[in-house]
């Protein structure tokens, strides 16, 4: 019996070190990001050119949507892959919200990609075109 409890601890310890080294968004690298889109609903590509750290997940806080009183505050943000010209996006109903931008699509480390943001509706009056929020890459 101890012979198997030693084997259980051991084991518990070998799959709790395999958690703890797998990617995270605190391994990840972390920067606040913001930007102002089209009030007309056309996507904005930014210039900044970002390097994955975590080429499996590319996740972003929002704390600040873009929108209006009557076309809403719904965004989509996303990542576009510059060496291949794709675009990969998430959808933010509003703000205080977190999305996967890229997920599992098996890029490597120091993939260049850029941000895109627009606003899911077309404004129909006066707009607030400004976001931000956390990028963890």
């Amino acid at each position: 019996m101890r012979g198997r409890a030693r084997r259980t601890i051991a084991t518990l310890a070998v799959a709790l070190t395999a958690l703890t080294a797998t990617a995270t968004s605190s391994q990840a690298a972390t920067t606040t990001v913001s930007g102002t889109v089209n009030c007309n609903g056309a996507r904005t590509i930014y210039t900044t050119v970002r390097y994955m750290q975590t080429p499996v997940r590319t996740e972003l806080y929002l704390s600040q949507a873009a929108g209006g009183v009557h076309s809403g505050y719904d965004m989509r943000i996303g990542t576009y892959i510059v060496a291949t010209g794709g675009y990969h996006e998430a959808w933010f109903e509003g703000a205080d919200r977190y999305g996967a931008l890229q997920a599992g699509n098996n890029y490597v480390s120091n993939t260049r990609f850029r941000l895109g943001a627009k606003m899911d509706q077309a404004s129909s009056g006066a707009c607030s075109n400004s976001w931000g929020g956390t990028l963890y890459y």
